[in-house]
């Protein structure tokens, strides 16, 4: 996905977004398969409070990003939001699976399972969620958006460790991509 965002010197891009979304998942998936202790683990049922923070969560964050590109187009009027025209280009409903299920599952999936659960093995929780939150950030690419990205990935990988699954991540990230896009776009 990074790569088709950093390639975008028009709107086409988003024609091959359906493309890179297919090729990021199968490659998860092939990583996962061969470490499914890290990748899969997490997949287990998560206590309810869990669920229900991570959905408030999501809407708190979807909140500070609205308040954050308010500002950033008062400094930056020309700044573009990143998904202009999205809606219009891909319909709601594929713009919905590409920016909001594929990455609240994939991303979860590789960030929180993959990366941050071998960091956490080797080197504790703490630096774990850092260096994972870092990764994020740096995966959706340098903008003036990395802070929330990092901050998201903090509590991403904050929320993993407390919940003891990746699910209640999912439905976060999920959620928390899918008001972005549809209150931005």
């Amino acid at each position: 996905m990074l790569a088709v965002s950093l390639m975008r010197p028009s709107t086409e891009w988003m024609q091959l977004l359906p493309v890179a979304s297919i090729a990021s998942c199968v490659l998860v998936m092939l990583v996962a398969s061969f470490s499914p202790v890290y990748a899969f683990g997490g997949l287990r049922k998560p206590r309810g409070e869990h669920l229900l923070e991570g959905t408030a969560a999501a809407t708190l964050f979807a909140l500070v990003v609205w308040f954050y590109l308010s500002w950033v187009q008062g400094i930056l009027p020309d700044a573009p939001s990143g998904f202009e025209g999205s809606l219009e280009t891909l319909g709601p409903a594929l713009a919905f699976v590409l920016f909001a299920v594929v990455p609240g599952i994939f991303e979860e999936v590789a960030f929180r399972g993959l990366i941050q659960g071998r960091l956490s093995a080797l080197m504790g929780p703490t630096q774990g969620i850092l260096i994972t939150a870092l990764f994020f950030m740096l995966a959706h690419g340098a903008s003036l958006a990395s802070p929330i990205h990092l901050g998201l990935g903090l509590y991403l990988g904050w929320l993993r460790y407390r919940s003891g699954s990746l699910l209640p991540g999912m439905v976060c990230h999920a959620l928390y991509n899918t008001l972005v896009v549809f209150l931005i776009a």
